[in-house]
């Protein structure tokens, strides 16, 4: 089901300059984030490691998906083994089972014994990496952190955190660059699955300089890849009865006015949330960030009886520093947080609070 918003799935033809243009600094990494020597202390690290295991987040999207694919893809080129970790145990949503190297992730075994090299992608803090986080911090071996989320705080390793860049999949592309990796079809349909979907089709995306996520799509369209296919397959497949579920979820959706403005609510408590495909749900949190008459959208989502977690979207709000006041973090525009309680206790969390 495709977005309402205007879509490019396929970008403009690159020049042969596009990828010189795509300074650290183009793609949203600022002085006060990393320089090109954290970069090389990421490439050292890899380069010493005899097993890489790179570890997404909790409930993934293709961001952390692709992250993981390509980073694996980038650590194997320089002369790793790779193996790809996520908790969650429900295996690869169907929308992203077409992320290279998916088979090669493992979505609830422990990490191997022969680790000396822990990678954590796209997690907004340690405790994203769900039941990997503890172990990660525990173990003896060398941890480097990439992201994109806003008050990361790192690992003790090495940080290449940006929280302008667009994506974590555009981070990765720094690192490859300056280890003079091939970009093949495979990382580039990785490292685009982040970007096209982290940027919402390239309508919006935490870095300033809109021109460079262009950019950088069309350097990855370079290698050969179906941009249009890509994005099809991440974004808009869909089936009859994947619809009906989602225009069902969509008939719960409120207007409630609050002090920051009109806000779009929707409520998906457990029993329904588990009749419901992931990509689904996700689906609902862009169609309502579509929305022109809400400054601000907020799908709360039973994932356990109890246990909530709520997504923010604003094109208006600083929906990051909403969801700091109840521990929960992200970007500007798009952000979340977990609780847990009733239905009404969440009820009571946005209105009372959350959004004031």
């Amino acid at each position: 089901m495709s977005s309402p918003r205007s879509r490019l799935s396929t970008p403009p033809p690159a020049t042969t300059s596009a990828a010189t243009m795509l300074s650290p600094a183009r793609l949203g990494v600022r002085d006060t984030d990393f320089r090109n020597h954290d970069l090389d202390a990421a490439l050292a690290a890899l380069r010493s490691a005899r097993s890489v295991a790179v570890v997404g987040h909790v409930r993934p999207d293709a961001d952390a998906v692709g992250s993981v694919s390509a980073f694996m893809q980038v650590a194997e080129a320089v002369g790793a083994r790779a193996r790809g970790y996520i908790d969650h145990p429900g295996g690869v949503a169907r929308n992203l089972s077409s992320i290279p190297r998916c088979a090669d992730i493992s979505w609830e075994g422990p990490i191997a014994a022969d680790t000396d090299c822990v990678v954590v992608v796209d997690c907004g803090d340690l405790h994203r990496a769900g039941r990997y986080a503890e172990e990660i911090a525990s173990g003896e071996w060398a941890r480097i952190m990439i992201d994109h989320h806003e008050h990361n705080p790192g690992v003790q390793g090495v940080n290449l955190i940006a929280p302008r860049a667009d994506s974590t999949t555009a981070v990765i592309w720094l690192l490859a660059q300056r280890a003079g990796v091939e970009l093949t079809e495979s990382l580039a349909h990785a490292l685009y699955a982040g970007l096209v979907t982290d940027t919402g089709c390239f309508a919006w995306g935490g870095n300033e300089d809109a021109t460079s996520r262009l950019l950088l799509a069309a350097t990855l369209a370079e290698s050969g890849i179906d941009t249009g296919r890509i994005t099809a397959d991440l974004m808009d497949r869909s089936t009859v009865a994947e619809t009906q579920m989602l225009g069902r979820l969509l008939a719960g959706v409120e207007a409630v006015d609050t002090p920051l403005g009109r806000a779009a609510i929707l409520m998906a408590p457990y029993a329904q949330l588990s009749t419901v495909p992931p990509f689904v749900a996700e689906r609902a949190v862009t169609l309502l960030h579509a929305l022109e008459d809400a400054a601000v959208c907020v799908v709360a989502k039973e994932q356990q009886p109890g246990t909530w977690n709520l997504s923010l979207r604003s094109e208006q709000i600083d929906v990051a520093a909403l969801a700091r006041r109840h521990g929960g973090g992200g970007h500007i525009h798009a952000a979340g947080l977990s609780m847990t309680g009733t239905e009404e206790d969440c009820w009571t969390l946005m209105k009372d609070y959350l959004l004031q």
